[in-house]
């Protein structure tokens, strides 16, 4: 196998798992990452678009200036998700944690250490309700 396709697969494991990140799957991440995590699509789409370079770069100049173009937006798109984090590229669930102050989901990170069950407290928003208002007493 050629480094090329090492390259594209790279890519697709890459893309594929953002996709799994962005529907809520790696819940466990969410507290472990600082959010660089929500970078990894389009991290994997610049791989992919990467390994076809020679390709491209074999056909015409405009193809390469929308070629340049492309990798820099994509560029863009992983400093910026994985820097402001949008809304829409988080789980539902995230939202509903983020909801909450600071200090509470710090406390919810820490409690997680201590908890193997705690995906449970994020299965639904009165979970997660619930959950914020038993770490809140504390």
């Amino acid at each position: 196998m050629n480094e090329i396709w090492i390259i594209r697969m790279l890519g697709v494991f890459f893309a594929l798992f953002g996709i799994a990140i962005r529907l809520g799957y790696f819940r466990k991440m969410y507290f472990s990452s600082k959010g660089g995590i929500y970078g990894y699509l389009p991290m994997g789409l610049l791989f992919v678009l990467y390994s076809y370079y020679e390709e491209i770069s074999a056909g015409s100049s405009v193809n390469m200036t929308i070629y340049y173009v492309a990798f820099g937006l994509l560029i863009a798109c992983i400093l910026y998700f994985s820097i402001r984090k949008p809304v829409w590229m988080k789980p539902i669930w995230v939202t509903w944690v983020e909801k909450y102050p600071q200090k509470v989901i710090i406390k919810m990170a820490e409690g997680i250490k201590d908890n193997p069950d705690w995906e449970k407290n994020t299965a639904d928003e009165a979970s997660v309700d619930a959950w914020a208002k038993k770490i809140s007493r504390k």
